[in-house]
This record gives C-alpha cells, structure tokens and sequence, in this order.
C-alpha cells in the first residue's frame, strides 16, 4: 500500500513515509497566493483535529460544524477520511 502527501504538504528530503501525511507547508501556500485568512482556516482545522482532546474520528466529525462550507476544510476532512495507512503528526 502507498501512503499519500496531501498537496499543501512538505517533507524532509530522504524521510522515510510511512503514514499519509498532512502537515501545512504556510510559505507553500502563501507563494501559491492563498489569502492569509484561507490559510488560517487551514491551520485552525489541522490544529482542531490533531490538538482536539477527542479521538482523531470524533474531531473530524465536528470539522464540518465548525468550519461550515470552507472547501478547504471539506477537502481536509476527504484527505483524513481517505486514509488507508493512517495519519502520521508531523512536528
């Protein structure tokens, strides 16, 4: 099975993957012309589901009431649900 790197991720060169990952990569996204606000949406929903004292489940099932709509957050929580190998926290 291969593992997955979400998009807006970024790894240490020769790192050895063995879970998805999904870690913001902020200078990434600001070259990429993200608004700072979207970028914040971003972080605040890594952070709710990895910070959350809730299990990873219980804090991706509440993503939607507290991020309603945000396309960003959708895709997130499609990423997370995706998962076959699990979700490696990275930092």
């Amino acid at each position: 099975m291969t593992s997955r790197i979400h998009a807006t991720a970024i790894i240490e060169h020769g790192a050895v993957i063995g879970d998805d990952i999904r870690v913001v990569n902020t200078i990434g996204l600001e070259r990429k012309g993200f608004a700072p606000e979207r970028i914040r949406h971003i972080k605040d929903a890594i952070r709710h589901l990895f910070k959350a004292p809730s299990a990873l489940q219980d804090a991706l099932g509440s993503l939607s009431t507290e991020f309603p709509g945000d396309p960003d957050v959708i895709e997130i929580s499609d990423f997370v649900a995706r998962s076959r190998t699990g979700i490696a926290k990275m930092g």
